[in-house]
């Protein structure tokens, strides 16, 4: 069985599967921190990376790093997983010689690798670990701390964590088209960079060009219509149901959110700055009046603080006229003595939005409807 090479571990490991691979069909599976430990998340995407097997009693429990950026621990019987390759996707691209698991863990030596080679999965840490400082200015429930992978690339060997790789099935299904991309990937959900790896093998799936697009300077700033001819192809995150589909790109600061809803032109938003990521999405008929609208949390940072808002865009929306309302939920300065503002929210059978915030202490749970506009109903 595949181990994790010649790191010493100083916490108890469960040891990789033969398979690590991905699977599908885990979008609503319930998670847990452990094996048979009770549920502490649900899947949000259909798609996830199998790392790690343990037999408990009569189970065999699964640990899957789920493609929403999620990880967590299943005993439900999955079908075989589909083998998987890596290749790099940051430059200059290196290897650590050491696992989150070793105690020495920040002692350990980059390894350099060529950037355009390909590399095969033998091997997983079992503690989660961050890739950068940046993300710990956002909460945990942000975050991807993740098991780091153990690589091949020829003889060279080390580990790398998720935010560094791109993930390829075997063999990488040609595509004309995203949602061809989408289909054969079997995409459902809010998907992350490292499992789109197959379609960053064509470009012309990758890179979009907006047209008429709606800027903001963040994510809750006012919105001004303009004319954007900039190419976008760093494509970081995707959402993907029956009915329709969210595309984000980056450009360093900067993110494109493409929304897209069957044959109709896609709603360009821009956000100019701040890192923005989508931490949650929805996509239903908020008003009942036949036309989908999307609630998307984003997340976003700036100095040494973070902040949370919550997006209702209007199934109404088309490309040269977008009905976009703000919910501010979380934030933080990041500086002491501040406490800051800590939210959740939940979309309710009934079309309404239940939006908790605590600070000081104190909680309150706030309910909205939404109309052609959010409503304080109480």
């Amino acid at each position: 069985m595949a181990g994790c090479g010649s790191s010493q571990s100083s916490a108890p490991r469960t040891e990789p599967p033969f398979d690590i691979g991905l699977v599908s069909g885990v979008l609503g599976l319930e998670l847990s921190d452990g094996p048979a430990g009770p549920t502490t998340r649900t899947a949000a995407s259909d798609l996830a990376l199998v790392t790690h097997l343990q037999q408990t009693g009569s189970l065999t429990w699964r640990r899957l790093v789920v493609a929403d950026g999620s990880s967590g621990w299943t005993s439900r019987a999955l079908d075989g997983a589909r083998a998987v390759r890596v290749r790099a996707s940051v430059r200059p691209f290196f290897l650590l010689n050491k696992s989150p698991d070793d105690a020495d863990f920040g002692e350990a030596a980059e390894i350099p690798v060529d950037g355009d080679r390909e590399g095969q999965i033998v091997g997983a840490s079992s503690r989660g670990r961050i890739a950068g400082d940046q993300q710990l200015m956002l909460p945990e429930k942000y975050r991807h701390a993740l098991p780091w992978l153990e690589l091949t690339f020829g003889s060279t060997r080390g580990f790398a964590p998720f935010d560094w790789i791109a993930l390829l099935p075997t063999p990488v299904p040609p595509v004309r088209t995203l949602e061809e991309g989408l289909d054969a990937l079997k995409v459902r959900g809010l998907v992350w960079k490292p499992f789109l790896g197959a379609l960053s093998t064509s470009p012309a799936v990758t890179h979009a060009t907006p047209g008429v697009a709606f800027e903001l300077e963040d994510p809750s700033s006012p919105s001004r219509k303009t004319d954007a001819s900039q190419e976008w192809s760093n494509l970081e995150f995707v959402f993907r149901d029956e009915r329709g589909l969210m595309a984000v790109w980056a450009d360093g600061s900067r993110r494109l959110f493409r929304f897209i809803q069957g044959a109709n032109p896609p709603v360009n938003v821009i956000l100019s700055s701040d890192f923005a990521l989508p931490a949650q999405t929805r996509h239903t008929d908020l008003n009942g009046d036949g036309a989908l609208e999307w609630i998307v949390e984003i997340a976003a940072r700036y100095g040494d603080g973070f902040y949370a808002v919550l997006w209702v865009i209007d199934g109404r929306s088309v490309a040269d006229s977008l009905k976009l309302q703000q919910l501010s939920l979380s934030q933080s300065s990041g500086e002491p003595p501040s406490t800051g503002v800590d939210a959740s929210w939940e979309l309710r059978g009934d079309g309404t939005i239940h939006v908790t915030r605590e600070a000081a202490g104190g909680k309150r749970t706030t309910v909205y409807r939404y109309t052609d506009r959010l409503i304080e109903v109480r």
